[in-house]
């Protein structure tokens, strides 16, 4: 098992516990865009799942990635 598959595996996870837990503060600084939890339903069992994804304002819109 390689750290770049154990990272892809856990890493959103504890960036969403991560985000939840400090309120937002630990992800946040000045110079980083701002970051927001999207939690959708899975696709094949309907439970709630959350990832972190970064976003701009840009032309009365929102550009996200993550």
């Amino acid at each position: 098992m390689s750290v770049r598959w154990w990272f892809r595996r856990t890493g959103g996870r504890f960036g969403v516990w991560l985000y939840r837990r400090s309120g937002g503060r630990a992800m946040t600084s000045a110079k980083a865009p701002r970051v927001l939890v999207l939690t959708t339903p899975g696709r094949r069992t309907g439970q709630p799942r959350s990832t972190c994804v970064a976003f701009l304002e840009h032309d009365g819109g929102y550009v996200v990635w993550g």
